[in-house]
């Protein structure tokens, strides 16, 4: 048997384990570079935020950059595409939007500019950086529930 010093802590007396992050989730998809995959894209996007608050915002970015990439971006040309990537933890989700980059035959078109303002207002942080567009939405979180044994909840 082993004796523990004079006010040594124990096992006892220790703290608990921190509960573990929550683990990062993360899904990818490509869509054909054409009008109609602006509604496809919106779906998966849904499906990857199960009981997100926010998800009518989130759906509404999702959609106004799928269609200014397939529109405005080489994405839009023959076998092009477009990639959305969700990553998200509980209250917090980044959403990438990837096209093909800048097509010079489609310089000066543009609509008519509402789209990226919307995605601004609705989201904390947003940017872009070459092909990439992307956005960040917040969401209060539901405190995970904490079991005490033997104690009350």
């Amino acid at each position: 048997m082993t004796r523990r010093a004079a006010g040594a802590a124990g096992p006892e007396t220790a703290p608990p384990p921190a509960a573990p992050a929550p683990a990062r989730a993360v899904a990818t998809r490509s869509f054909p570079g054409r009008p109609e995959s602006a509604a496809a894209a919106r779906a998966w996007t849904a499906s990857c935020l199960p009981g997100c608050p926010v998800l009518d915002d989130v759906v509404l970015c999702v959609s106004e950059l799928v269609t200014n990439s397939v529109l405005y971006s080489a994405s839009a040309r023959p076998g092009g595409v477009v990639t959305v990537r969700v990553e998200h933890v509980p209250g917090w989700a980044l959403v990438d939007v990837i096209d093909q980059g800048d097509a010079p035959e489609r310089a000066g078109e543009h609509g008519l500019g509402a789209g990226w303002p919307l995605v601004r207002e609705l989201s904390e942080a947003c940017g872009r950086d070459g092909g990439r567009a992307w956005f960040v939405v917040t969401w209060p979180a539901r405190p995970a529930l904490t079991v005490i044994p033997g104690g009350a909840q």
